[in-house]
């Protein structure tokens, strides 16, 4: 077995791997820049950052009509800034997608010290597969989409230091509020692993970092923009599955509505019950998932000490890690295949996530492969069916999209690979458990062999005397 020491990267190699990684992210994005994407989306955003440069932060949506969350907003307003004073050759909409680019090297780069932290020898091969993941080439470079998880990545990151991984976190909603998904099941871990007084400024920092975002609309009495840009996104599209190969395209396809047009789609206020709609089933199954992931945590982690505000070893171990990864990953694959109402883009979530857990098990290898390549075609699908004047909408047109059932093998698949996820999980849980019992019984055993011992020392004292 080799030692630690052979597994630990030298500053000089740990320097070059991440300089390389950085330079692959970015050239194998640079030249998907100049494609169109999507017309539509090109002209809103276009739209919405020129609007905003001639406004306060705070004013954003008062000037554009966003729908956008308010830290994409003032990436893309800064990004057409720059492109005002030096363009490079490229368009405004080039520029706008820049920033995703700039996320997506970042990204890699927390992949690569996500699994630097549990094993050294894979740190690079993890977060290059992330790099030049077609699947997340496409969506960020050449659709021009925003769908970066870096904040919540380096949640993970920096999760030894709970105050600063709650500053990510909240930081990753106020980006893409999709990731709010991953709050609670950070909040449960440092509840686990930390002291009721780093649990207390974890929350203060969170609060903080929130309100520092709400202060320049508060100030322009814009506040309520933000809640009512989050909550107006909910409901918004009515529809069991916007184009996602997910649970719902499966009851999609066997209505006979299995093509990539969602406002054809079922309503997912169709009753099941007096009382019960589809969205109200897939609350449930999206809670019953997130429920056996925390359990899942709390399986996994070793929480010491007594009472909240009990001193606790905060050290945490690769073990546990692994479980965070491993249980972030499976609550993005279930909000993917599981939630009512699901674009086509957000099993983006997965693939970072499933890259910083890839070299874990044979398995997880697998679903990343297989997911990527479905989540590729279902964009690239998606695409091509709402927009067609590009080379690659044209042959995606005429030869992927006249199959017709293909969404629904692929939501098969996705389904098969969530089950996978869940099955893994249930298995670790199971060993974990049996594990416990074990040790408790050993524990017992010990204290009943003890008070044996005692018990004869004391009758043995009691006949000296006697004697």
């Amino acid at each position: 077995m080799k030692s630690e020491n052979k597994k630990v990267l030298s500053r000089k190699k740990e320097f070059f791997l991440v300089v390389l990684l950085i330079l692959v992210t970015f050239f194998s994005r640079i030249f998907f820049v100049p494609e169109s994407g999507y017309v539509n989306d090109r002209e809103i955003y276009l739209s919405w950052a020129s609007k905003s440069m001639n406004s306060s932060f705070g004013e954003t949506y008062t000037k554009t009509g966003s729908d956008n969350m308010p830290l994409i907003l003032l990436m893309q307003r800064e990004a057409l800034r720059i492109h005002s004073r030096t363009d490079f050759g490229l368009s405004a909409f080039d520029f706008l997608k820049l920033p995703n680019i700039i996320l997506d090297i970042l990204s890699a780069v927390t992949i690569f010290y996500i699994v630097k932290r549990m094993s050294p020898r894979h740190a690079f091969l993890a977060s290059l597969i992330y790099a030049v993941n077609p699947a997340i080439i496409f969506v960020t470079a050449y659709w021009g989409q925003a769908d970066t998880i870096l904040f919540a990545l380096l949640s993970i990151a920096f999760i030894s230091f709970p105050e600063i991984a709650m500053i990510f976190i909240t930081t990753s909603a106020f980006y893409k509020l999709q990731s709010i998904i991953f709050l609670p099941i950070i909040i449960f871990f440092i509840i686990r692993k930390f002291s009721g007084k780093r649990v207390a400024s974890s929350l203060l920092a969170s609060a903080i970092t929130a309100l520092a975002i709400i202060l320049p609309f508060a100030l322009s009495d814009n506040a309520s923009d933000i809640t009512h840009v989050a909550f107006s996104s909910v409901g918004a599209y009515p529809y069991i599955t916007l184009n996602a190969y997910n649970l719902w395209k499966i009851v999609d396809c066997a209505a006979g509505k299995c093509a990539d047009i969602w406002w054809n789609s079922i309503s997912d206020k169709t009753r099941i019950f007096s009382f019960f709609t589809l969205k109200s089933l897939s609350l449930v199954l999206f809670a019953a998932a997130y429920i056996f992931a925390l359990f899942y945590i709390r399986i996994k982690t070793k929480k010491e000490g007594r009472g909240f505000f009990a001193e606790k070893n905060e050290r945490i171990s690769k073990g546990e890690i692994n479980a965070l990864v491993l249980s972030l990953s499976f609550v993005a694959l279930s909000f993917f295949m599981l939630s009512t109402e699901m674009h086509e883009r957000y099993l983006f979530y997965a693939i970072p996530l499933l890259a910083a857990g890839y070299f874990m098990l044979r398995e997880i290898r697998q679903i990343y492969w297989v997911v990527s390549a479905t989540f590729l075609i279902n964009c690239m699908k998606s695409l091509a069916a709402a927009y067609q004047n590009n080379r690659l909408e044209r042959f995606i047109s005429s030869h992927i999209n006249t199959i017709y059932l293909l969404p629904f093998a692929f939501s098969i698949i996705n389904l098969i690979a969530l089950a996978v996820l869940f099955s893994i999980m249930l298995k670790d849980e199971r060993e974990a458990l049996r594990k416990t019992k074990t040790e408790r019984k050993s524990k017992v055993n010990l204290l009943k062999t003890i008070s044996a011992y005692l018990r004869s020392v004391r009758r043995l004292r009691k006949e000296t005397r006697k004697n």
